[in-house]
């Protein structure tokens, strides 16, 4: 006999996590279902000795009420990223270290720094008045969406070092190339985050805080109070809906719900066989949101070195393979970890190489920038998230040109009881773990709606004794 479910939610990442854990504060019987070992989907972290590594998504910053009001709830504790003293910036073949309250652009001639400037400024001008919920709408939707942000700075006359660190610092948002996004997907990323600093920034932006222990943490917290709801290692390839229900058939399972929701990257949910076939918008949005490329690397030392000499561990460089470090020594600083992304097109050209290759080349590179210390390191740890098969990218999808006017409309329309939930699904703070969150909220809420139940505001209170 096949066992029935109000829900059952696929992926047990931090959307899918969110979606259940509002199921089960009003009752609604629900199950998630997990390919992978573990919870988290892209926050994941590595024990090596006595320090917790993040090898995916860490940061909170302001905005983010929705993750720091969860880390609250699930008794965690956030601390600010190291961010005191001079940061280094290497740009042009020119190398500055800049106080704190220096932005990066001061380390640019006079003439790029006031493009720059104006740039950014027409950027924000043009993203106030996007549709976070529907881009598509906008009046200039279509011209917008059939360039690419180097498309647009070259039709504004751009100087080539202005074009060259704004891809820079964009490369970093997307792990993209400027010449592979749509104009339109920047201008709503901008708006989604809050604006280009703060999506750059540390000190007052998307990278301020980080969780105590790891943002996986926040992941095991939600799964520990859902119980054996959740199943792991039960990846789910084909769906069968009627008007009555939706079969759901796993490896090792098949289960039937009254709904489901996918939580997959929309890339990825091209593995499910869907009965009847998904519409067209919904089939070609899964071929055309390309996964940004990223390899993360941790560099762990005895303890963080650069404090002392009155640096804060960040670097920008436009001489790769990795062009920004942090300082991502954990929150009592009893030891020292340098964090730094092969992002874009380099990553792509890195992952070709051995992992001893990518090794040697950051240590080279953290040495010209920090001195002899950084050759006397304790580990060198890095995740390809390129070769996850689960994930095939980071950290999260974005839209190529013609994409959003064609295909965005599909992100999260329910098909029938399927509905659509994922970082890449939230118009606020879209490929962050506050979007990632608030997408499982809003698709369950859908799902409550629909079942004309009173939409839950979630507290521990509420889970009572099912919160552990």
């Amino acid at each position: 006999m096949t066992e029935g479910y109000d829900v059952v939610v696929i992926g047990a990442g931090l959307a899918g996590l969110m979606a259940a854990r509002t199921f089960l504060a009003e009752g609604v019987k629900v199950l998630v279902l997990e390919a992978q070992e573990r919870v988290g989907g892209r926050v994941l972290g590595h024990t090596l000795g006595d320090v917790t590594l993040e090898l995916g998504g860490q940061w909170l910053g302001p905005g983010q009420e929705k993750m720091y009001a969860l880390c609250k709830e699930l008794g965690l504790e956030t601390y600010p990223t190291y961010s005191s003293g001079e940061s280094i910036v290497s740009l042009g073949g020119t190398t500055r270290r800049l106080r704190e309250h220096e932005c990066v652009t001061s380390a640019l001639p006079n003439d790029v720094k006031l493009q720059v400037h104006k740039v950014i400024h027409d950027l924000a001008t043009m993203a106030q008045d996007i549709d976070l919920e529907a881009p598509w709408y906008h009046p200039r939707a279509v011209e917008w969406d059939n360039q690419t942000l180097d498309d647009w700075l070259e039709q504004n006359g751009c100087h080539e070092r202005t074009k060259a660190y704004l891809q820079l610092e964009l490369r970093g948002i997307f792990a993209a190339e400027a010449s592979e996004v749509s104009f339109l997907h920047v201008l709503f990323m901008l708006k989604s985050g809050g604006g280009f600093s703060s999506l750059i920034s540390v000190k007052n932006g998307a990278q301020q805080d980080r969780i105590v222990g790891g943002s996986q943490f926040v992941a095991e917290r939600m799964a520990e109070a859902l119980g054996e709801r959740v199943m792991l290692s039960t990846p789910v390839r084909r769906l069968e809906q009627d008007d009555n229900e939706v079969r759901v058939m796993a490896d090792k399972l098949t289960v039937k719900a009254g709904r489901v929701i996918v939580t997959l990257p929309p890339r990825l949910s091209e593995r499910l066989v869907c009965e009847p076939a998904l519409p067209p918008a919904r089939q070609g949005l899964v071929q055309e949101m390309t996964m940004g490329s990223v390899i993360k690397v941790m560099i762990v030392y005895d303890k963080p070195f650069w404090r002392e000499e009155g640096l804060s561990g960040q670097v920008l460089t436009d001489t790769g393979p990795v062009h920004t470090f942090y300082d991502n020594s954990p929150d009592d600083g009893n030891f020292g970890v340098l964090l730094g992304f092969m992002e874009g097109v380099e990553a792509h050209h890195m992952r070709c190489l051995g992992h001893s290759v990518r090794e040697r080349l950051t240590l080279e590179s953290l040495e010209g920038y920090f001195g002899e210390k950084a050759r006397n390191y304790k580990a060198y740890l890095e995740k390809n998230w390129l070769t996850d098969p689960w994930v095939q990218g980071g950290y999260c999808g974005y839209f190529a040109p013609g994409s959003w006017t064609n295909y965005g409309s599909a992100l999260h329309e329910p098909f029938g009881r399927i509905h659509w939930a994922g970082t890449e699904t939230s118009g606020v703070w879209n490929g962050y773990m506050e979007g990632a969150v608030r997408s499982g909220e809003r698709a369950a809420k859908e799902i409550l709606e629909l079942q004309n139940r009173v939409v839950p505001t979630v507290t521990r209170e509420r889970l009572g004794s099912l919160f552990v």
